[in-house]
């Protein structure tokens, strides 16, 4: 079993990492106009990263005699909802928010992959699924997003 501390730091990295994979997967097919708001994602994603370290140690002690896939399961929904929490957090102390790419897909999916992340630093074998479900998680927000932009 992965000590608390490893399990915060895997989290927060993996939150903080996939938040800027999400933002260079939206921008790159659209002509790569948008990078140049990467190095503010950056930064405003260093606090969401902290919150996921936090979380991750939380729901790691929370969910300790559950299987993989409960602890899979819970870490993609509270992960999910953190990184929207985030978002609107920000939004909030902001006034708004005014970037090529959608900050709260970024953060959703960031939330997730952290937390998946740390859930399953216990059990290595897990980890191929994680990955396949942090993509289709990813795949879904972004879809969503196109989705929503396109009602509006």
């Amino acid at each position: 079993m992965a000590s608390v501390n490893g399990r915060a730091a895997l989290a927060g990295v993996l939150a903080w990492a996939a938040s800027l994979l999400a933002a260079v997967l939206y921008v790159l097919p659209q002509g790569a106009t948008g990078l140049a708001d990467l190095p503010e994602m950056s930064l405003w994603s260093v606090p969401v990263a902290v919150i996921i370290s936090v979380t991750a140690v939380i729901i790691g002690e929370a969910t300790r005699s559950w299987g993989p896939f409960q602890r899979s399961l819970a870490a993609v929904v509270i992960g999910v909802a953190v990184g929207l929490a985030c978002f609107a957090i920000a939004v909030s102390l902001r006034g708004g928010w005014v970037v090529a790419f959608p900050v709260f897909v970024c953060w959703a999916f960031a939330g997730a992959v952290g937390l998946l992340g740390g859930a399953l630093t216990a059990t290595p074998r897990s980890w191929p699924a994680a990955i396949g479900l942090s993509l289709a998680l990813l795949a879904g927000l972004l879809w969503t997003h196109s989705v929503l932009r396109n009602l509006g």
